[in-house]
């Protein structure tokens, strides 16, 4: 399926369970359609809008659900199959399973079983649309479209990341927020013998402290209060594949420990188990922070760094590539043509002169950002400088010299945490979610900057 939108089809002869069912998962924000045949189900999948997830009874007259299963996995394998059985046996639990269904829930169902069941075939969806998202832009091996540059440092990143597409080793990415650390992971994915596995990104500052390990590695029933049933991490998805830990020094360090062992032993041990599963999974990872000054100040394990950085990919802000900045937006403007209804052609040049001296704090991102916006604003085929952002038309054009100043990874930083802070007039949540930070890694910048309330 290669749509933008999650639906979901029910199929149970019992009318009424099934319509229940629908309005159960419809009440998630997801798309649910109920129909009471099999005969029903096949119509719908050949006929009406793509389907990411099939939730079927196993009995019913006529075709039953595992006939209707094989069926829909002979048709197109990408979309998953859920089944309902109310006979509750484990014999025709484990047939689905070997038939390739997803999971199965019992009848009647149970709400939060169901939900949390749906959601899991959700997140995976969601997860393998971006990833064949990112090939269309991609198109073929290394075709980084849109992140094809001029800047001659590019040509040596270019070249880490075949070395990297070739090899099966940890890959460790860094790069200020929004310079395209994930596009680079998941081009050494794409590129390397595990393309055909999942691509599973995780942000590690996003996950609460106290759910990463069994988000993570997974839990056995019991492990806890509300474990009612085994849960497959994260890193057991990623199986056959690659595993992305983007900002891995908002991870805690007794995860970290654990992840070390991870990497080492090609195996996790669930919560709540004292059994360890294998696990074949190539290990991708990505800061945006200044990692040596982690290590001492005790964020980051140095012997984890150093297992993950057998190779480093270091990406440049937008800023150090100015020369780039026309040809990038003129890519951004050309995706925008295909998806929105009106056509920006072009920016004019005393539009891009101003882009082309902005700053750029949000690099790529902030490009993208900005297309997008101007898609949605304004109805002219060409921009000019009055249709651009307040904070992008004052910008002026910088004097060679200091155009040639580099200054350091910190100083750089430390004007990102200051600027963002003045563009948000101190408010510290909007400031880390332009900077693409958590809040508390945005508290621990200005403590470490001595920067004061913003």
């Amino acid at each position: 399926m290669k749509q933008d939108e999650f639906r979901v089809l029910v199929v149970d002869d019992d009318v009424t369970y099934a319509d229940t069912c629908a309005k159960v998962i419809a009440a998630m924000g997801i798309d649910a359609v109920a129909v009471s045949s099999a005969k029903e189900a096949l119509i719908r999948l050949e006929s009406g809008p793509p389907v990411g997830l099939v939730l079927t009874d196993l009995k019913m007259p006529g075709t039953d659900g595992m006939h209707l299963l094989r069926q829909i996995k002979a048709r197109d394998a990408s979309v998953e199959v859920i089944v309902m059985t109310g006979y509750g046996t484990i014999e025709s639990a484990v047939g689905a399973i070997k038939e390739k269904a997803f999971d199965y829930v019992t009848k009647p169902f149970d709400k939060d079983e169901l939900l949390n069941a749906v959601d899991r075939v959700h997140r995976l969806w969601t997860l393998q649309n971006e990833v064949q998202h990112l090939r269309q832009v991609l198109n073929g091996p290394l075709d980084l479209t849109g992140y094809v540059f001029a800047n001659g440092a590019m040509a040596g990143i270019y070249d880490r990341v075949r070395s990297a597409a070739r090899c099966d080793c940890s890959v460790l990415i860094t790069g200020e927020s929004g310079t395209g650390k994930e596009v680079m992971a998941r081009a050494v994915h794409s590129n390397s013998q595990r393309s055909r596995g999942p691509f599973v990104p995780i942000n590690c500052g996003a996950l609460p402290a106290d759910l990463i390990e069994s988000e993570l590695f997974g839990y056995r029933k019991g492990a806890f209060t509300g474990a009612d049933r085994d849960h497959t991490g994260l890193f057991q998805a990623a199986n056959g594949g690659t595993l992305f830990l983007d900002e891995i020094v908002e991870m805690n360090i007794a995860t970290q420990s654990k992840l070390l062992r991870c990497i080492q032993e090609h195996s996790v041990r669930p919560v709540g188990s004292v059994d360890e599963t294998k696990v074949d999974v190539r290990f991708v990872a990505a800061s945006n922070t200044n990692l040596k000054i982690a290590i001492d100040e005790r964020r980051l394990r140095e012997d984890l760094f150093h297992r993950l950085n057998v190779i480093t990919i270091e990406l440049p802000p937008l800023r150090g590539m100015r020369e780039d900045i026309p040809g990038l937006l003129d890519f951004f403007l050309r995706i925008g043509q295909q998806r929105y209804g009106h056509t920006i052609e072009r920016f004019d040049s005393s539009a891009m002169e101003r882009l082309i001296n902005y700053g750029w704090p949000g690099n790529i991102r902030e490009a993208e950002n900005l297309v997008e916006r101007l898609f949605a604003t304004n109805h002219t085929s060409v921009v000019g400088p009055g249709d651009l952002p307040p904070h992008i038309r004052s910008a002026t054009t910088r004097p060679e010299s200091a155009a040639d100043e580099v200054p350091s990874i910190s100083d750089a930083q430390r004007d990102l945490v200051v600027r963002a802070l003045r563009v948000t007039q101190g408010n510290k949540s909007k400031a880390a979610i332009m900077l693409g930070i958590s809040r508390p890694r945005l508290y621990k910048m200005m403590e470490h900057f001595g920067i004061r309330g913003g």
